[in-house]
């Protein structure tokens, strides 16, 4: 895009808002103050346009200096204009980039909160195509920061709607600590499930604990105790095999084969009818798919290596005279 004119009073009606706005989480954020100040000071930061062939304008920044004329009932806004290239205006997805670029950059004054640059993250993913490493080359950034961007994607959406209804409860330290427990991949064993998201999530909107929302490390390990307890609630409803006359070794074996019938099913099934999937719904089926093999792992390594063995002790000396003999 290329500046074509500077500080020019335009109808606030005739504005019309990019698609590819990303900023949501701050977009209330104080925003009768900012139409106070607009009224008594006026606007200090023009806003952005990129005007179109038809001679539309389309605002590329400055969404909450628009909204804050708005409500302050204010019919002009100053807008800087700019216009698309020509390689832009012949390919849409080039044009698209274009707009998301500029908003990223533009943004830079009013930085985004990591949820807000998740969402951009997402929309050049799924728009451009691009990965990490390409996000981070096109913004300057390292790869592992695009990357520990993109895991806010796996809160819950009714923890981002607490988050945007309560604002001030929120640090970025503790939504951080939210992200990385609803991370399979973070936080495997302690990964948190979407109920269990939102429990922790409505502790800081409602302020329920002082202790919790001035520390973020006791956010942390309220978050690890929800885990916990679940752990222990789903230790408790185990039921002991072997129950009646049955042989309890039979019965684990039953179990076992019950687990591996239901595994093979499902690693048989083919997928090749789904074509799309909702990126929340892939979300829950690898985190629910890794909790299970957690859990699996946690009983092999924990109640199955504990059962006490019999006959090893009497393996060895056999071992031991067959192998005298062999001498």
């Amino acid at each position: 895009m290329k500046a074509m004119e500077y500080s020019r009073e335009l109808p606030v009606k005739s504005i019309r808002v990019s698609p590819y706005h990303f900023r949501k989480e701050t977009a209330d954020e104080r925003l009768d103050d900012l139409a106070r100040s607009i009224n008594e000071v006026g606007l200090i930061h023009a806003i952005s346009v990129v005007r179109d062939p038809s001679g539309a304008y389309e605002l590329i920044n400055g969404h909450r200096r628009l909204r804050a004329h708005k409500r302050a009932d204010l019919a002009e806004i100053r807008a800087n204009i700019y216009e698309y290239e020509p390689e832009e205006l012949k390919d849409e997805q080039v044009r698209q980039q274009a707009v998301v670029q500029f908003l990223l950059a533009a943004n830079s004054a009013e930085p985004l909160i990591p949820i807000e640059r998740a969402r951009y993250y997402e929309d050049a993913i799924d728009k451009f195509g691009w990965d990490a490493a390409e996000i981070a080359r096109v913004h300057h950034v390292s790869e592992a920061a695009v990357i520990d961007d993109l895991m806010f994607l796996n809160l819950d959406p009714r923890v981002l709607d607490l988050v945007q209804a309560h604002q001030d409860s929120f640090t970025q330290e503790h939504l951080r600590v939210l992200a990385e427990h609803a991370t399979p991949s973070n936080k495997k064993a302690w990964t948190i499930t979407p109920d269990e998201q939102v429990q922790a999530a409505e502790e800081l909107a409602h302020q329920r604990d002082k202790k919790l929302v001035d520390s973020s490390r006791a956010f942390r390990t309220h978050v690890q105790n929800i885990v916990k307890k679940r752990r222990e609630e789903a230790a408790a409803a185990k039921r002991k095999v072997g129950q009646g006359s049955e042989d309890p070794v039979k019965s684990l074996f039953k179990l076992i084969e019950t687990a591996h019938k239901a595994v093979d099913q499902m690693v048989k099934a083919d997928l090749s009818p789904i074509k799309e999937i909702d990126a929340r719904d892939k979300g829950t089926i690898y985190q629910d798919l890794l909790t299970i093999a957690q859990d699996i792992v946690d009983y092999a390594e924990g109640p199955v290596q504990q059962l006490k063995a019999r006959g090893l002790a009497a393996a060895k000396p056999a071992q031991a005279n067959t192998a005298a003999k062999a001498g």
